[in-house]
């Protein structure tokens, strides 16, 4: 596992999983969130985004997560190894709901800078709550068939299905490397 890409649902622990896998085998970790929003909450351009994970993805260590569809084919053409958190919808909820409510309440920076408003998270469309209740399933349908289908059949896959195994995971690739 040279090149380790994490994907899944939003809040289902993407990120803290990557950095947990970037530091047992020292290597770089990338938020894809960074390289595609830029500050007060707004997009870079497609063009931007792709070159910005293209320098990323031609690195030769490094753990990306996110699900960034613009950008995928560049991560993929690159990668070793997939991951995706699997999780239960329950459980990606209530991660989301208590992230995001610890997020407010400390005001804790997403990514360059942005923070989570109150009025976007529970009077909004924009609300990472309501993009999770309305995306788990699609996403979820999109990740089996990429994950049985033929597509991603030249990389390592590791699906994970609970936080326990995601756990024991880590564990293994501590021993090991």
């Amino acid at each position: 596992m040279q090149r380790i890409y994490v994907v899944g649902s939003s809040c289902a622990g993407k990120t803290t999983l990557a950095a947990q896998i970037a530091a047992k085998l020292s290597i770089p970790h990338h938020e894809l969130d960074y390289a595609c929003w830029l500050p007060g909450w707004k997009l870079r351009s497609k063009d931007e985004m792709r070159e910005k994970v293209g320098e990323l993805a031609a690195g030769e260590q490094w753990v990306m997560c996110g699900n960034w569809g613009k950008v995928r084919d560049l991560i993929a053409a690159r990668c070793d190894t997939i991951i995706w958190l699997n999780f239960p919808f329950r459980i990606v909820l209530w991660r989301c709901i208590t992230r995001t409510l610890h997020r407010l309440i400390t005001k804790q920076e997403v990514c360059n800078g942005n923070v989570e408003h109150w009025r976007n998270q529970f009077a909004s469309k924009d609300s990472i709550i309501w993009f999770v209740i309305t995306t788990y399933h699609r996403r979820n349908r999109f990740y089996r068939g990429m994950f049985d289908g033929e597509e991603w059949n030249q990389f390592n896959k590791v699906e994970l299905r609970h936080p326990r195994e995601a756990k024991q995971f880590l564990e293994r690739i501590g021993c090991s490397m």
